[in-house]
Parts: C-alpha cells; structure tokens; sequence
C-alpha cells in the first residue's frame, strides 16, 4: 500500500494524456476527494502542476481542488 487514491494515481503514475484527463473526470464525477492528499501531504492538483498537467490541473481546479 503505497498511500495513494485512485485519484494520484491517475496523475502522479499517468502521463497527462487525454487518456488521463478523463480517466480524472471519471473519478471527480464519482466523486474522488480532489483535496485528499497522499502520505507526502501532496494533493493531486500540487502532483499535476510539478508534472505539469495543465489539462488535468483545470480539471482538479474546476472540482475545487488545491
């Protein structure tokens, strides 16, 4: 058990393709916690802005995620 949701998964472990961008909407839609962080304390949106994922970013944002 590596502490991660479904959610970090998506982003820390995807590549921020489309792929990735609705595999995030999926989740957001059934309703993953965008603000639960992983054992680090980092929120899926902080992995999407270091990894650059300006797409799955707007999507987090969007689900009121910080």
């Amino acid at each position: 058990n590596l502490g991660l949701t479904a959610l970090i998964e998506a982003v820390a472990l995807g590549d921020g393709s489309d792929k990735y961008e609705k595999t995030v909407q999926v989740l957001l839609d059934g309703g993953a916690d965008p603000n639960l962080a992983d054992r680090g304390g980092v929120t899926p949106m902080r992995h999407a802005r270091q990894r650059g994922f300006h797409g799955i970013g707007a999507l987090l944002f969007k689900a009121r995620g910080h």
